[in-house]
């Protein structure tokens, strides 16, 4: 099977791509390295089945060319900073949703089979509380969800009125290797490599808000569970655990061995309120289970920092 990963050299997209590669997958990427790495592939580049194409998913033509030839697509480019996509609204609807929609015409343009799209927790309602399943309203509270959103009522569109089978993967907080090489490093990162440096750590509100905090592998397994069954449909991708983001700092701090330090600042318009993945969906049809909780999860990336550093 060949796939396409768009935004194939970012954070994400490179473990997707290092475990397609492994299990014999054909892989072309479609990346403008505007947040992505060329580093982050460059132990592929004379890969047999292994395709680089330098560009952007919003340019059309290069869509069509990245497309043709592939059984299906992942779609993880994307800009990603919730708080940023408060300050410039139209780039992140050019890129989350445009973006999109070119790709999956392109799929049905081309033939392609699947599209994969990869998704947010944050699209859900801020009113929602608890463990929340795939049935929860929609209500964005910032762009960058409210993008989301519009890429997913496309899916949907698409799924219904082509036939192209579409998955929307709803991803939690996802943190793990290369993050730190992306555009937005994400609360775990900043965390961990704040502390591991002996420097304060900024919190934004009092720490309460509870996420749920998914190792990059396991959004990688999730992924290829999509491409691998016969499903279409959304799925929840987390580990259905809440944690607080005091405690978070605490466990990192447990597991690298440094007492943090917090400074707290006023919370941020556009930052996701308190939410968890209900992934019994996830379980019962992708067969998906995740394979770190958050304390195992954390030890691989401090382990993976302390070669780095």
């Amino acid at each position: 099977m060949n796939i396409l990963v768009a935004g194939g050299a970012g954070f994400i997209g490179s473990n997707l791509v290092d475990e397609l590669l492994r299990r014999g997958f054909g892989v072309r990427v479609l990346d403008d390295l505007s947040s992505g790495k060329l580093d982050n592939l460059r132990h592929h580049i004379d890969e047999k089945g292994f395709e680089f194409l330098q560009g952007s998913i919003i340019d059309y033509p290069t869509v069509l060319r990245a497309v043709s030839g592939t059984d299906a697509v992942v779609d993880l480019a994307a800009k990603g900073n919730l708080a940023k996509s408060v300050e410039d609204p139209v780039s992140y609807h050019n890129v989350n949703t445009s973006g999109a929609l070119y790709l999956l015409d392109a799929c049905v343009r081309k033939g392609v089979k699947k599209f994969v799209f990869t998704s947010s927790g944050s699209v859900y309602s801020s009113e929602a509380t608890g463990t929340i399943d795939e049935s929860t309203p929609y209500d964005p509270a910032s762009p960058y969800a409210a993008t989301k959103v519009c890429a997913e009522i496309y899916c949907k569109n698409f799924r219904k009125v082509y036939g192209l089978r579409t998955v929307i993967l709803r991803l939690f907080n996802v943190y793990g290797p290369r993050r730190e090489n992306s555009s937005y490093m994400g609360a775990v990162t900043n965390f961990m490599l704040k502390i591991m440096k002996g420097e304060p750590v900024e919190v934004f509100g009092d720490g309460s808000d509870i996420r749920d905090y998914v190792y990059v592998g396991d959004v990688v397994k999730a992924i290829i569970l999509s491409l691998e069954k016969d499903v279409s449909g959304e799925y929840n991708i987390g580990t259905g655990v809440g944690t607080s983001t005091n405690s978070l700092i605490q466990t990192i701090g447990k597991v690298v061995g440094v007492q943090p330090s917090i400074i707290n600042k006023p919370k941020r318009q556009g930052d996701t309120p308190s939410r968890v993945a209900d992934i019994t969906k996830s379980v019962r049809e992708l067969g998906y289970t995740p394979d770190y909780d958050l304390h195992s999860g954390l030890i691989k990336l401090k382990d993976y920092f302390s070669k780095a550093m």
